[in-house]
């Protein structure tokens, strides 16, 4: 993990792009760093300093949906119930506990 202080100008979109290669990634960014953000991952500032994690290449994401839960994604994503791997690549959103997840949770899935 790195941290990324804010720039003038600066995106979450292309702070993902420029320290993970990967733009798409930005909602990891957004969710390890909700506490200095705040609620609008679309408002940062010049200064904030972020914690940067980026996720495994490849893969997808996939949004939460009510009711879902890590067994009832693997299966849908992947085909099998080996949700540790989506916990383990996810931990830094899902936090401590993996029967924790919350609709609006964007997830990285590599199956």
């Amino acid at each position: 993990m790195s941290q990324y202080t804010v720039k003038p100008g600066d995106t979450l979109w292309g702070i993902a792009q420029s320290q993970c290669g990967d733009g798409s990634v930005w909602p990891v960014i957004y969710y390890e760093n909700r506490w200095v953000i705040g609620n609008n991952p679309n408002l940062i500032h010049p200064g904030q300093v972020l914690h940067v994690n980026c996720p495994t290449p490849g893969g997808i994401w996939y949004e939460v949906e009510p009711g879902d839960n890590l067994t009832r994604i693997a299966e849908k994503l992947c085909g099998n119930e080996d949700w540790q791997k989506i916990y383990n690549e996810n931990k830094n959103v899902i936090g401590g506990n993996p029967n924790l997840i919350k609709p609006g949770q964007w997830l990285h899935v590599v199956c």
